[in-house]
């Protein structure tokens, strides 16, 4: 027995004419698609599918995990056009068209072809990801057709004896209103997201997230509660920089990125960044420095390079550790303390920071006991680099305070650290120290002079260890026509010039030597702290100053 076809009357019979499928049919004719496709895409994809859920467990959203999902979904997507494109192209109808009496047919009346198949299932799957929104204009269409239908020169007829009388005005403008503002929010999108990549691309943020993903970019702060008017990752790097938090690599490597950007402002604060890098080279940071304004006349990095600070609230975190040094070495101890209270406020990451210049301050203001007590708390919890810079500053302090009659705690704990370490923390304060200790304490190391050699990117630092030495092979008139020269020489470095007009002070009995350092002495600021040591180790030698002979005593001293 043959089975009657549903869709045409017997032969002996007109043929009834075929109504347009109605959209609830097409709705359950999906849905059982769906629960067909469920199984079999489990069958055929199942280990994809596994392997997918393993990784988005252990490793979610990494490279390999958005490979995978590609893949996954592409495998799905096939699975569903075979679906469509053998039962459409064999049977006419999917099961679950069958199933609501549906099929799909040539609006020419010819047999569908491969081509139409085809066309119509890709077009479908890609209105799916459009959010199924090019779906609605079945419900708009005289004749049901959506895009996926028109395009590929189809429609779906139901066998059925319904008629369908299509949309109704009020349904058809609904359904045409909301393609177009879905096409307007489409079209809105995509111009903000191409603008946004654009203007990313224009500032190298992604050349930026490349070299944070590689660990080449300064740490940021974990924890800001700082918002300055103009955020730069810079200006914390630079910040960070001041505050002996991160090495010269990285704000080397933060620097050439902002030099990358075609920010101008962000440009500015690259060479702002390159003249801190290129400190101990004066030509090159003095350079870098002039091309901060050039860069971007009106921006804070220029008005740093202007030594315009706000007497105020900073405006940015270099500012901020700028104004701390600026009153600690202009003896504004009070301001400098309250500076450090707001940074702790500001970020716990600047804690390191915090605790060090706190055992300075304390020692400026002569609080010796809280600063001994201060440097002997956060002693055991320091890394061997912080050791190494407060334990060589304070070692400095107290050597240059009284270094015959006192215990030297914190040059001890110096030099245990470094041997610990190996030194390989070993800073310029650090080295400073222990030569100007073991001179005081008439000690003798010849192996610092083969660590300052090491600091190969610091030739003051060499000439000035070798000048102090008592183990130098450099004969006494080089010595002191060495400190001679970085006493009262341009470019030389702040700290070690300091230093070398203290040995100066000490070793000279050249009457124009001891009068010019008479005369810095005199010409400091009223809270100039550094200049106060310089004019107490000149006082046993006023008298040579004023008129021209050395106290006996002092030369007794000197010999």
């Amino acid at each position: 027995m043959v089975l009657p076809d549903p869709f045409f009357e017997s032969q002996s019979q007109k043929p009834r004419k075929h109504f347009v499928a109605p959209p609830q049919d097409r709705v359950l004719a999906v849905f059982f698609d769906l629960m067909l496709l469920a199984p079999m895409c489990s069958l055929i994809l199942g280990s994809l599918y596994q392997s997918l859920e393993e990784r988005s467990v252990r490793q979610a959203f990494d490279a390999d995990f958005s490979v995978l999902l590609s893949v996954t979904v592409l495998a799905t997507c096939t699975v569903f056009l075979v679906y469509q494109i053998c039962f459409l192209s064999i049977l006419g109808a999917t099961p679950g068209m069958r199933l609501v009496k549906m099929e799909l047919r040539s609006v020419t009346g010819a047999r569908l072809t491969w081509t139409q198949v085809s066309l119509r299932s890709v077009l479908w799957l890609l209105e799916v990801f459009f959010l199924a929104v090019p779906f609605l204009e079945v419900l708009g269409h005289p004749r049901r057709r959506c895009f996926h239908d028109r395009a590929a020169e189809t429609e779906l007829v139901t066998g059925k004896s319904v008629v369908d009388h299509g949309p109704h005005p009020l349904e058809k403008r609904f359904v045409t209103n909301t393609l177009v503002a879905f096409a307007g929010a489409l079209l809105l999108w995509v111009v903000i997201l191409g603008w946004k990549l654009y203007v990313n691309a224009e500032r190298g943020f992604f050349h930026h997230a490349e070299l944070s993903e590689q660990a080449e970019l300064c740490a940021g702060l974990t924890e800001n509660h700082f918002h300055p008017s103009e955020k730069s990752s810079v200006d914390v790097a630079i910040a960070q920089f001041l505050g002996g938090l991160t090495d010269e690599s990285c704000l080397r490597r933060e620097a050439d990125y902002a030099l990358f950007s075609h920010d101008r402002n962000e440009q500015a604060w690259g060479y702002l960044a390159k003249s801190y890098y290129f400190k101990l080279d004066v030509t090159k940071s003095e350079a870098y420095r002039k091309q901060v304004c050039l860069a971007a006349p009106n921006s804070k990095p220029c008005q740093l390079v202007k030594s315009d600070l706000h007497k105020g609230k900073a405006q940015s975190w270099t500012e901020v550790l700028l104004q701390y040094q600026e009153s600690f070495t202009s003896g504004d101890f009070v301001q400098a303390a309250k500076i450090l209270q707001e940074i702790s406020t500001l970020s716990t990451d600047f804690e390191r920071f915090v605790q060090k210049q706190t055992i300075k301050v304390f020692w400026a203001e002569r609080h010796t006991e809280q600063a001994l007590g201060a440097f002997f708390a956060v002693w055991p919890f320091l890394d061997g680099q912080d050791q190494a810079d407060v334990g060589g500053w304070l070692c400095l302090q107290q050597v240059d305070s009284d270094c015959e009659h006192q215990t030297l705690a914190s040059c001890d704990g110096l030099q245990e650290s470094l041997q610990r370490h190996h030194y390989t923390n070993i800073s310029r304060d650090a080295i400073l120290a222990l030569v100007t200790s073991q001179e005081c304490q008439h000690r003798h190391n010849s192996s610092l002079l083969t660590l300052s050699q090491a600091w190969s990117d610091d030739p003051q630092l060499h000439q000035l260890v070798f000048a102090i030495s008592s183990d130098s092979p450099w004969s006494a008139a080089k010595k002191l026509a060495t400190l001679r020269q970085l006493s009262f020489a341009n470019g030389i470095t702040s700290e070690l010039q300091q230093r070398a007009r203290l040995a100066l002070a000490q070793v000279s009995k050249d009457t124009s030597d001891l009068k010019q350092l008479q005369n810095l002495a005199t010409s400091r600021g009223p809270h100039d702290w550094e200049m106060e040591k310089l004019a107490r180790s000149l006082a046993p030698k006023k008298t040579k100053v004023e008129t021209g002979r050395l106290p006996a005593n002092v030369g007794k001293d000197q010999k």
